[in-house]
Order: structure tokens, then C-alpha cells, then sequence
């Protein structure tokens, strides 16, 4: 009996040290600045709130003093430096290079930065120190990247228009973090825009919230000093207290394994996650991320020489983020096919691109001549055959005479000795035989000359991304 009581003990405390961090579609985390955790227990309501109701840590410790190698463990898992006045780039292992890895989106929302992509020093109530994906070289050397260093003022806009990223890093300026200003007015500040994201029904569904002081006003512990943490959520525990000791590597694992990732930068690889603050989930495997194919319209006429424009459109589903490759794997005879894009990535909402089919100039098949029976092209064939098993030379001559005048009949009935060709232009290249009315377009010739009809053809469509490819067709009619 003492013995199922001893295992029973020790796998209950194995599930809650190694309790599952959720997968979340919106991860956001909201740094504040250089208070004591004594002082925020008394001095922020609406953040305490947060805490009675969801989860808060009551012995997590910033790394260091001041402020920049804190910020740098939240995003590389090591202190870097610990020189505020840092302004040189780091090429050490980061949080953005495995969202880029794991195709993964994020935005830092930083408020008064001057612009979008800034790069630059402090300005304003704006410090770079507090913004460390700035000094990152996969963000200071990729254009691209660069776009996702925002001010503040877009992430009402992207939460009001769903638009979220994967990741989410909110700092307030230097008066509204608590850094200059009090901390009553950093809690003013998270109540106006934080309470919105809270609300929200995408955040609802599975988003995860974190509140955390980068350090200490004066305290020394475990490097940082004792501050404040704060978790929200739907799979948060409710009313939830930890009283294990972490610091920002636990965070920074925690929120990287909360987007399914499991490659951790510096101290992160080591550090325990903060798993014990989530719900077991009790739902199945998370779906595979995908997409869908469509094109409009599903098909158009066109003439010869002449192109049509379509709408293909790529939607994301199950959280798909990834590059899609458009082609056209096999083009018809006289068809040709081309993108305005050629790649797209859908980011939380579909995206289009223009396929134009284009008919070359002799697109338009040209048909037998009509109107005359088939069985004419037969006779001449049938009578020089019969004509030498006649026993009369009288008979043998009426035959042949016979094929003469049928061989005469059908070069009327063709337009000439060379039968016309159909041209873009409606000129003929026979060398012989009668004109219709507008030319031999092989459709209005009075004589009989051949016809051009309608040719419908289909188009194959490939969407590409890695292993998964979807297809679909459209119709095109040349006439």
C-alpha cells in the first residue's frame, strides 16, 4: 500500500512539472519597466486583477540589471550585454530566426517608435534598448523583417481587422511602461489597450497574454530582483499561484513551445518551461495546416490573338502561413498561360493572383470543308478499282469518265486544287479556288471552303507549398 501511495506521489508530481504548454494561435507578450514586485501589488489594480482571475508567478526574478540583458534573454536566451547604451547588431541564435524557420509571423509593437522598419537610436519617449529585435541581424539585414518593427499605434488596427501575428511583443513608451512614468499610468495604459485583446473572440478561442517587468527597481536577487508575472488566457488556470522560482529564459521557451516549436535559443534549451499555469487540453491532434485552390470565372471566349484574365485565389486554413508556387504544369497547343504572381503566402487571410490565358494568332482549328457528302471522297477510289474487272472497253471508258467527273466536281466543291488554310486575318493561302464574301476565312466562302468552330480547351492549375499540392482547371473557348 505504501508503495502505489509512493508511485502515485511521484507520478502526480511528474505530470505537474511536465504539464503541456498549449499550442496558440496568438502569442503576446507585454513588457513593463523597473518595479519592485512589492510596489505593483499596491499600485496596479487593473494588472492585480489580471492576476487574481488568471495566473501570476510569486517568485519569478529578472536575470540582470539594467534593462537591456533582460530584454535580451526574453528574445535570445543570454544577456548579451549589459551596456543600455549598446548600439552594434546581434548575430547570436534568437526568437526571430525560429519564427522564420517554423514559417511562423510576428510583429514588435513598439510605441513613439518614429516608423515603420526604424532601426535607429532613442528618440522621443522611444528606446531602442527596450526594442531588441532592432539590433537582430536577421531583422537589420532583411528588408522584409524590418517591416515587422511597427509603432504601437498598429495593433489596434490589426487586432480590430484580425490580422494578429503568431507573435506579438508590446512595449510601451518609456512614460507608459512605468520606466519614467508611475506605475498608476502603466496601468491606465493596460486597461485602455490591453482589455480590448483580452475581449477579443480570436484571442478567446486560444490566445495566451503575458505581463512581465523586465526587473527591479533596487533589488539584487538571482541578478534582477523579484518582479512581477502575469499569464491570461482561455487554457489558463484560473486564479492560479505559482511559487516556483523562473526567469525570462523560462518565459521565452514557454511562449516559442506555445507556437509548436521545439528548438530553444541559449539558457531557453535548458530552462523549465511554465506549463504548470495551462489547463490540460482535452482536444485531438491540432489539425495540419493547408490551403485551397479557386479560380474565376470557371471559363471565357476569346479570339484568336486575344487573351483572358483570372482570379486564383489561395485561403490559408488550420493556420497555413506558407509560400504557394502558382504554374500552369501543361499548356494546350496555342495556349499560354502566365501569373502577376507567382508566389503567394497567405497571412491570416486569402490572397489573389491573375492567371492570363492567352490564344496564339492560329489559334482557331480549321475543319474539313462541309456540305458535301462523305461518300464523294469514296467513288473515284471505288471505280478505279471496278474498272479494270470490266470485260467491256465501252463499259471501261463510261467508268472512267464517271471518276473524271466526280474528281471535277469535288475540286469545285473544295474551292480549288489546294484547299485554304484559316489565318488570324481571314486571308487565304490556297492557291486556287473561289473567295466568300470576306475573304477565305473558311467560314463564309460560297463555295464550301472549310469552317472554323468554337474549341474549347482546359487549363490545369498547380498550387505548390512544399509537399502539399492542390489543383483545379479552367476552361477557355477560342473562336
Amino acid at each position: 500500500m505504501k508503495y502505489l501511495l509512493f508511485t502515485f506521489i511521484v507520478l502526480f508530481a511528474v505530470t505537474a512539472t511536465w504539464a503541456a504548454v498549449p499550442q496558440s494561435s496568438h502569442v503576446v507578450v507585454v513588457l513593463e519597466e523597473n518595479q519592485n514586485y512589492s510596489t505593483i501589488s499596491s499600485s496596479m489594480p487593473y494588472l492585480n486583477g489580471l492576476a487574481t482571475q488568471y495566473g501570476v508567478a510569486t517568485q519569478y526574478y529578472a536575470n540582470t540589471h539594467p534593462s537591456i540583458g533582460n530584454y535580451f534573454m526574453l528574445t535570445t536566451g543570454a544577456i548579451i550585454t549589459n551596456n543600455d547604451s549598446f548600439t552594434g547588431t546581434v548575430s547570436n541564435d534568437n526568437l526571430v530566426r525560429h519564427m522564420i524557420q517554423a514559417g511562423k509571423t510576428w510583429k514588435s509593437y513598439d510605441e513613439s517608435l518614429p516608423s515603420v522598419g526604424y532601426t535607429g537610436g532613442n528618440t522621443g519617449n522611444y528606446l531602442q534598448r527596450h526594442n531588441p529585435f532592432s539590433f537582430f541581424t536577421d531583422v537589420v539585414n532583411s528588408s522584409s523583417e524590418k517591416q515587422n518593427l511597427v509603432p504601437f499605434s498598429q495593433f489596434a488596427t490589426d487586432l480590430a481587422n484580425g490580422q494578429l501575428p503568431d507573435f506579438s511583443f508590446v512595449v510601451p513608451n518609456v512614460m507608459d511602461d512605468a520606466h519614467n512614468g508611475t506605475p498608476q499610468q502603466a496601468d491606465a495604459w493596460l486597461k485602455t489597450n490591453i482589455a480590448p485583446l483580452i475581449a477579443d473572440p480570436n484571442f478567446q478561442k486560444d490566445g495566451i497574454l503575458v505581463i512581465v517587468f523586465d526587473e527591479s527597481a533596487n533589488d539584487n536577487t538571482n541578478g534582477g530582483g523579484k518582479v512581477s508575472w502575469v499569464v491570461v488566457g482561455p487554457n489558463v488556470k484560473q486564479g492560479y499561484k505559482s511559487t516556483t522560482m523562473y526567469q525570462h529564459q523560462s518565459t521565452l521557451r514557454t511562449v516559442m513551445e506555445a507556437m509548436g516549436m521545439t528548438g530553444f535559443p541559449g539558457a531557453a534549451a535548458s530552462a523549465p518551461d511554465m506549463g504548470e499555469f495551462f489547463n490540460a487540453t482535452t482536444t485531438g491532434p491540432t489539425p495540419a495546416a493547408d490551403f485551397t485552390i479557386g479560380v474565376t470565372p470557371a471559363s471565357q471566349t476569346i479570339a484568336p490573338g486575344q487573351s483572358a484574365n483570372y482570379t486564383v485565389t489561395v485561403t490559408p486554413v488550420n493556420g497555413f502561413k506558407s509560400a504557394v508556387t502558382l504554374s500552369c504544369p501543361t499548356e494546350p497547343a496555342g495556349i499560354t498561360c502566365s501569373f502577376d504572381h507567382a508566389t503567394v503566402t497567405p497571412a491570416n487571410a486569402p490572397v489573389t493572383a491573375t492567371l492570363t490565358i492567352s490564344a496564339a494568332a492560329s489559334a482557331a482549328l480549321h475543319h474539313p470543308p462541309t456540305g458535301f457528302p462523305a461518300i464523294a471522297f469514296m467513288l473515284p477510289a471505288i471505280g478505279l478499282v471496278v474498272a479494270p474487272t470490266l470485260t467491256s472497253n465501252r463499259k471501261r471508258w463510261l467508268v472512267a469518265a464517271a471518276v473524271l467527273a466526280i474528281v471535277a466536281l469535288m475540286l469545285v466543291g473544295c474551292g480549288g486544287a489546294t484547299h485554304s488554310t484559316t489565318t488570324s486575318t481571314g486571308t487565304s493561302t490556297g492557291s486556287t479556288g473561289s473567295t466568300g464574301s470576306s475573304g477565305s476565312t473558311g467560314s463564309s466562302g460560297s463555295s464550301g471552303s472549310g469552317t472554323t468552330t468554337p474549341t474549347a480547351v482546359s487549363v490545369q492549375v498547380n498550387a505548390t507549398s512544399g509537399s502539399i499540392q492542390h489543383s483545379t482547371t479552367v476552361s477557355v473557348t477560342v473562336q
